[in-house]
């Protein structure tokens, strides 16, 4: 005997999601799983438990915690002074369906978790380290048992909302409680002060599950949903950091923002913007993550692996982009390939995220390969790499696309 269930959010399947079931007479008292791809999961006593007035049960129906925490990410509470990790309890019996779906059972907390995993599977999932065996699903791979996997460090933690003195999202590189990344996202409907709008990008608009609490006033713009493929990013990155790296990374982000605002500069940026080349080094990989997720959602037909990498630099240095002609916000095209094969940039010089993107994502991609590509960078964190010359250097100690990487950097302005 056992009870086995599906775990859905507003009916689709809450996939490698935590749950655990307690009995006061079994030891351990509390048993932790985990759902598989399609949301459903079994719990057992058999084989776990060495105390029990039910050795193979349980039966019936029973109450079971659901955590908004997956393989890739945990989301905590910011309603707390101190943020509290979001679980709820629910009633189930063998057969049955919990379906998550209303601002009482914490529903933005879930969607906010369940939308990491699919950007992790869909991006980084394929790229080194994340490729590795004994990762994968895992992105910092697995413990003995699921309930020390759950808890292990590194682990990535979500704050929502954030009530930080920021007026956007951004992702903490080491956090108080636990040394590693923490992405913070600012309410759906906050308003930062001054003329700024409310920033969309967390779900979109229009929102794929309305909220009668928080409607979306009529004529606001349309948005993507590209904030958490772009903190994501960076927290991931983060994580693969030494801590003292990660700490390095946190001062000359505050460096920046406090240098910005005293020269009366908003402390923003974006793909076409002259910052550092600390930022732009930085900021180029939540540009990648954000226009490879969508092109592999938008591309038709579908593509996987390989097909998929080679068409994403090849459409992205086309006459007519995908993300392009499909209206991504915030997009705008960093170069193009002219008729004798060659980049032409749009944009050039190492303080420029776009070019950075460009001359790593697109042009040394094309000549190495995008998991050639990707996977140096992120593996890069581990050399303390935080600026182009640096993943130059790296690359021509290391490897033997020296060629690859000069022509890259000479055509960028690097």
């Amino acid at each position: 005997m056992a009870v086995t269930f599906t775990v859905t959010l507003q009916g689709t399947p809450l996939r490698r999601t935590y749950v655990s079931h307690f009995d006061f007479f079994r030891v351990p008292q509390t048993l932790f799983f985990l759902t598989n791809e399609t949301g459903q999961v079994t719990v057992a006593n058999a084989g776990l438990a060495n105390v029990t007035r039910d050795p193979t049960g349980p039966s019936g129906t029973i109450t079971v915690t659901v955590y908004a925490q997956n393989s890739v990410v945990r989301v905590l509470d910011g309603n707390f002074p101190i943020p509290v990790e979001v679980t709820q309890n629910f009633s189930v019996a063998n057969g049955g369906t919990i379906n998550i779906n209303t601002n009482a059972e914490q529903r933005d907390h879930f969607r906010i978790m369940e939308s990491c995993l699919r950007v992790y599977d869909a991006v980084f999932r394929q790229f080194s380290p994340f490729n590795r065996a004994g990762r994968q699903a895992f992105p910092f791979g697995q413990d003995t048992t699921v309930a020390a996997t759950r808890n292990m460090l590194p682990r990535i933690e979500v704050v929502y909302p954030d009530n930080s003195p920021s007026v956007l999202a951004f992702v903490e590189p080491v956090s108080l409680g636990t040394g590693f990344p923490l992405i913070r996202l600012k309410h759906k409907t906050f308003n930062p002060p001054g003329p700024a709008p409310v920033d969309r990008r967390l779900f979109g608009v229009p929102d794929p599950v309305p909220d009668a609490a928080a409607p979306i006033p009529a004529g606001t713009p349309a948005t993507d949903p590209t904030l958490i493929p772009h903190e994501l990013a960076h927290a991931l990155y983060f994580a693969l950091m030494p801590r003292a790296t990660r700490a390095s990374v946190e001062a000359q982000y505050l460096v920046w923002i406090t240098n910005r605002i005293a020269s009366g500069l908003p402390p923003f940026h974006n793909t076409n913007l002259a910052t550092t080349p600390f930022i732009a080094w930085i900021e180029s990989l939540g540009i990648f993550s954000e226009r490879f997720f969508f092109f592999s959602l938008r591309r038709t037909p579908p593509l996987t692996g390989a097909a998929l990498r080679q068409a994403f630099f090849r459409d992205e240095l086309s006459a007519a982009p995908l993300l392009q002609t499909t209206s991504l916000t915030g997009y705008s095209q960093v170069g193009t390939l002219n008729g004798a094969g060659n980049v032409v940039p749009a944009l050039t010089g190492d303080n420029v995220e776009g070019a950075i993107y460009g001359s790593i994502f697109l042009d040394f991609a094309r000549r190495v390969g995008l998991r050639e590509a990707v996977g140096r960078y992120l593996n890069s964190a581990d050399n303390n790499v935080l600026a182009f010359d640096d993943f130059r250097n790296l690359i021509i100690n290391e490897t033997d696309f020296d060629t690859d990487i000069i022509q890259a950097a000479n055509t960028w302005g690097l």
